[in-house]
């Protein structure tokens, strides 16, 4: 699949949480590659206290060669957290809308609104299992 507006090629990945199957497609960036070349993988999600986004902490840091700092984010965008000042880096699944955020390298977007169901209920206990499509 190309995405006209970015020229991109793009990557389709299912992503299963809660027995809830959903597709999402991932850009075909320097992170994305990195992303998809570390799948299949298990994330263990939690949530972040005013926000309606899930994360997990990575244990690696991404590719973002590629990519602004600062990127603009909606609801259902998949994207890492890698701000210069901290050491750690995350994966967030997007519930709401964010706008733009400092250290936010956006990968992905889920293919339908469906990611709603599972991403907006604030649960502690959520792993997401995620492979390639």
């Amino acid at each position: 699949m190309v995405d006209m507006l970015h020229n991109r090629i793009m990557n389709k990945v299912t992503i299963t949480i809660n027995n809830v199957s959903l597709t999402a497609t991932i850009s075909d960036t320097a992170a994305g590659k990195d992303f998809l070349s570390r799948l299949p993988k298990d994330f263990k999600l939690k949530d972040i206290e005013g926000f309606d986004e899930k994360v997990s902490d990575l244990d690696y840091s991404p590719n973002t060669e590629d990519m602004d700092y600062e990127e603009e984010i909606i609801a259902g965008d998949i994207a890492y957290y890698n701000p210069k000042d901290l050491p750690d880096c995350t994966l967030v699944l997007y519930a709401g809308a964010k706008g733009k955020w400092p250290g936010i390298f956006n990968i992905g977007h889920f293919d339908t609104e469906d990611y709603k169901k599972v991403l907006l209920p604030k649960n502690s206990s959520l792993v997401a299992k995620v492979k390639k499509a």
